[in-house]
């Protein structure tokens, strides 16, 4: 095995020849950003294998290489797509573009065009970065105002603003570093300088602009200071917090998507040899500062934080190792990895109800289904048990989210006899290409959907339905109509259960229920509710997936239909529900099914 800033190349002939890279995800990504296209793109800057662009879904299911754009050269710095016009990015690319230092490109994705917007353009090969005019280092912030999209910032030891695309740009701020002259000069030697940009010292790593008040700012260095101005950039206040020891690296600045006086920080000092993390909350705009690292390892250094703009209180912080959650504003922190590898989190983002990871060595990752936590953070303080059945008390869950942190308290209690039906998110009606939806059979299959290149590795589940792994591709959003429920226990076999589906008149459309004892395979003379599949009923949480399908034509005694031929149609676009039923007790929740955005067709055509 080879190893490389790419990748990984495998050989099997002791090293005649090699794999590509193209066997795993092993992207290294600085910083990222998102698009409001559908499906959402995820973007980002890659170590030694440029700025991508990457689809968090696709109509075949998987997310191959095919499916990705180069944008840019880009691979050590911040991106930022203009949120009026996604074909607009603008990248930094320090060690990968011409341009000098502080290279910044704006990439026409049109034409694929790229056009050098330096701050400043001067070649500082050589040199000590002491002598430049400004100081730009490896990555530096580049980012769009929440409040004009024509608004463009980004940093190096002084902060920028530009109204016309980066034609010109203004200083907003003086230096807001410590500027140590004494840490600024050349480094390497004695022959050969090591002056590529990478070493760059003594500058703004990370600026956010408030989203509550226009020309409030926040500016943490990478030589441990924070500023804030609250007048435009006219003046500048240090606001560093106190128990951060001096010459920490501040890697983000989070203003608060509901308070404009709170602000978080994330900060490191591993390369000081203290790899604890640093985790800081201000409520009153940088005066005085409470950490909030409770709960984190020891040795896992933070270098992002970020709080949830859908429920106050929900902060998400990306480690050395992975990922932790906080349900009570950084009061204290739970480790939340679940499938996620042990990888260093770089960036994250909040799209829509989708948690967006930027990985530094195992690519993007994305939890889509955050309207899970947010309706486990609604449940109530948990009942007594009553009895000795699951059926003794039943729990329905609102689909509203929560806005203040107290009610967290009675969160995520589940009662040792509840049973809980979480309401689906909203579900998009995206039809399938063809044969995507279709798995013939148990194991590895080379190929998901007609033409797509994928190797999926398929299993049957007891419930009679396949759960498959994509393995040389990224994974594209689950079909159907997701629907997770609770039980404490399993209920017994004589406890009735089903699972039914709904149109928004009470119209029973279909229905699913236990697997009867003894069904060992696929028999249509013997049936629950339908011939499968059928409902998971372990204790704890348990998934159901409706492929959104009606009923399906009869099949005829003796004939082998080919492929899902005999499947019923996609229901149309509308208000659904879904009614569970557990012993004597029964719980319903709406959901709405959404029309794919792209295609022109309306509703009355689908009829």
């Amino acid at each position: 095995i080879e190893g490389n800033d790419g990748g990984a190349c495998v050989s099997f002939n002791g090293g005649e020849s090699f794999s590509t890279i193209y066997n795993q995800m092993t992207a290294q990504f600085y910083h990222m950003d998102v698009d409001d296209q559908f499906p959402y793109h995820v973007y980002g800057t890659q170590q030694d294998n440029s700025s991508i662009c990457v689809p968090s879904d696709t109509v075949g299911g998987a997310i191959t290489w095919a499916d990705c754009k180069v944008v840019g050269t880009g691979e050590s710095g911040y991106i930022a797509v203009k949120p009026d016009d996604l074909n607009t990015v603008y990248v930094g690319a320090v060690g990968s573009s011409p341009g000098g230092q502080g290279s910044l490109q704006k990439v026409d994705r049109r034409s694929e065009q790229i056009h050098l917007v330096n701050v400043w353009a001067e070649d500082m090969h050589g040199r000590g970065v002491g002598e430049a005019k400004y100081r730009f280092p490896w990555t530096y912030p580049i980012l769009f105002s929440p409040h004009d999209p024509n608004v463009l910032y980004t940093c190096g030891n002084v902060a920028f603003r530009s109204t016309n695309g980066g034609q010109s740009w203004d200083p907003i701020s003086p230096d807001l570093t410590r500027a140590d002259m004494s840490k600024l000069g050349a480094s390497g030697g004695p022959i050969t300088l090591d002056t590529s940009g990478a070493e760059h010292y003594a500058t703004i790593y990370t600026f956010r602009e408030s989203p509550h008040e226009a020309g409030v700012f926040w500016a943490g260095s990478d030589d441990g200071l924070v500023h804030i101005s609250r007048d435009g950039g006219k003046s500048w206040q240090k606001v560093t917090p106190p128990a951060l020891p001096e010459w920490s690296y501040i890697r983000t600045v989070e203003p608060s998507p509901f308070d404009a006086a709170t602000c978080y920080v994330a900060a490191t000092r591993y390369k000081l040899d203290d790899p604890a993390p640093y985790l800081f909350k201000t409520t009153d705009y940088g005066k005085s500062w409470t950490a909030i690292s409770k709960g984190i390892g020891e040795n896992d250094y933070t270098r992002v934080v970020r709080a949830d703009p859908n429920v106050q209180g929900v902060l998400y912080a990306g480690t050395e190792t992975g990922l932790y959650l906080s349900i009570d504003d950084g009061a204290s922190w739970q480790r939340w990895q679940g499938n996620l590898p042990v990888t260093p989190v770089y960036d994250i983002k909040i799209k829509g109800t989708d948690l967006v990871l930027a990985t530094h060595g195992r690519g993007f990752w994305i939890c889509d289904y955050l309207t899970l936590l947010y309706q486990a953070l609604q449940l109530a303080q948990p009942k007594k048990k009553r009895g000795g059945k699951v059926s003794a008390v039943v729990h329905t869950v609102a689909p509203g989210l929560l806005k203040t942190v107290a009610e967290w308290q009675q969160a995520l209690q589940l009662a040792s006899q509840e049973v809980v039906l979480f309401a689906p998110r909203r579900t998009y009606r995206v039809l399938p290409d063809l044969f995507a939806d279709w798995i013939p059979t148990e194991g590895k299959i080379y190929g998901i959907g007609l033409g797509s290149g994928a190797t999926i590795l398929a299993k049957k589940t007891e419930t009679g339905q396949f759960e498959r792994e994509i393995l040389d591709a990224g994974e594209g959003v689950q079909r159907g109509a997701v629907v997770d429920y609770f039980l404490a226990d399993a209920p017994g076999d004589d406890v009735p259960v089903s699972l039914a589906f709904l149109d928004a008149d009470g119209n029973v459309l279909r229905e699913y229920g236990r697997k009867p004892a003894g069904y060992a395979k696929w028999d249509d003379k013997q049936k629950s509710l339908e011939p499968g599949p059928w409902l998971p009923l372990k204790a704890g949480m348990n998934r159901f997936i409706w492929n959104l399908r009606l009923p399906g034509a009869v099949k005829v005694p003796g004939n082998k239909t080919a492929g899902n031929a005999n499947e019923g149609p996609f229901v149309l676009p509308g208000t659904y529900q879904v009614r569970l039923t557990v012993g004597d007790k029964t719980m319903t929740q709406s959901f709405e099914l959404v029309n794919d955005p792209r295609p022109t067709v309306t509703v009355d055509e689908l009829k």
